[in-house]
C-alpha cells in the first residue's frame, strides 16, 4: 500500500483484530516514518474492504459497518433457513425490500419467503 501523506510504499507494523474477529486494525509506516492505520473489513460476499482512517470518527463508521455485517448474516442464515422475507424483515425492523437487497447481495436466488408467488411459465402465455 502507498502512504497517504508521501506516496512512498508502507509496511504493517502492527496488525490487530478487532470487533470479534472480522476487522483488522493495520498499523503502517513509511520509509519516511508517516504512521497511517488501514481497517480490513470482510464483508458477507467473501471480499475485504480496506480502508484508511486517521480519525477516531471514522472508527465508529467501522463499528457501524460491522454492526450491519452481523445483522446481514443473521438475516442471510434466516432466509437460508426458508424464513419468509416478511417475518425476518418485521425481526430486524426493516422493510421487506431491504432484506430483498441483503440476500441478493449475499448471492441468494430463489429464495421467496413469501409475497407474491413465483409465476410459471405456463401462466405466462
Amino acid at each position: 500500500m502507498k502512504c497517504t501523506k508521501c506516496g512512498s510504499d508502507t509496511r504493517v507494523k502492527l496488525s490487530l483484530k478487532r470487533s470479534e474477529g472480522y476487522m483488522v486494525e493495520h498499523h503502517r509506516v513509511c520509509d519516511f516514518g508517516h504512521v497511517s492505520i488501514t481497517y480490513e473489513v470482510d464483508s458477507i460476499m467473501g471480499k475485504t474492504i480496506i480502508k484508511h482512517a486517521g480519525r477516531a470518527a471514522r472508527i465508529r463508521g467501522f463499528q457501524a459497518a460491522a454492526r450491519r455485517f452481523h445483522r446481514d448474516l443473521a438475516i442471510v442464515e434466516r432466509l437460508r433457513a426458508k424464513e419468509k422475507h416478511e417475518v425476518v424483515a418485521a425481526d430486524f425492523h426493516l422493510s421487506p425490500n431491504m432484506v430483498s437487497t441483503i440476500a441478493r447481495k449475499a448471492g441468494l436466488k430463489g429464495l421467496r419467503g413469501g409475497g407474491r408467488p413465483k409465476k410459471s411459465p405456463a401462466s405466462r402465455a
